[in-house]
């Protein structure tokens, strides 16, 4: 399949919008609700964490989907059908040598170890530092389909997307005030 990530533009183009959250599908293991959501163009890390901070279900806000252990993966990779790269709500900051979620937790890799072959982009270059930029501080990361099923790979701020797992989680881990846990932060 052909690579639809692509470098993009983040000034200009049609505003999208958060969409309702019919169809998540719930995982009991981690007790949250997920949905793919696909978009008609392209959008950076940041804009599709907005539009899953918009969306809602049973009062309780989306955020990026943090795949924290191999169950969430597995069902992640079962339930839905993923034809090209999508933002999940995970961040290499390279300082730090750190994946981060974005809650503000460390990944601990001996949970899951998603990561593709290469690990990140190679057309934006390690930490982004592709020709002409400035390296950046951290490296946004998507799903992408391999022969072993779904991957994580990093790549530059600068690259878009046309889909984004949203994940709903669970009453007790978003708190009474119905927030989707997210770290202010980040």
């Amino acid at each position: 399949m052909a690579l639809v990530f692509g470098l993009m533009l983040l000034a200009g183009g049609p505003a999208l919008r958060a969409e309702g959250a019919s169809g998540a599908k719930f995982d009991p293991h981690s007790k949250s609700h997920f949905l793919l959501r696909e978009l008609p163009q392209a959008v950076s890390w940041f804009q599709a964490r907005a539009l899953a901070s918009q969306m809602e279900r049973d009062g309780v806000r989306g955020r990026l989907a943090l795949v924290r252990d191999a169950a969430t993966h597995l069902f992640l990779e079962k339930t839905f059908e993923l034809t090209g790269e999508a933002w999940i709500g995970l961040r290499y900051w390279c300082r730090l040598q750190r994946a981060k979620w974005v809650t503000g937790e460390n990944h601990d890799r001996s949970r899951l170890n998603a990561w593709a072959e290469p690990w990140y982009l190679e057309e934006t270059g390690h930490c982004g530092g592709e020709r002409g930029h400035a390296a950046a501080a951290y490296m946004p990361v998507y799903y992408l389909t391999q022969d072993k099923g779904f991957r994580w790979r990093a790549a530059s701020p600068r690259v878009g997307a046309e889909r984004f797992f949203v994940e709903f989680p669970s009453q007790e881990e978003a708190g009474a005030d119905g927030e989707g846990a997210e770290a202010s932060a980040n």
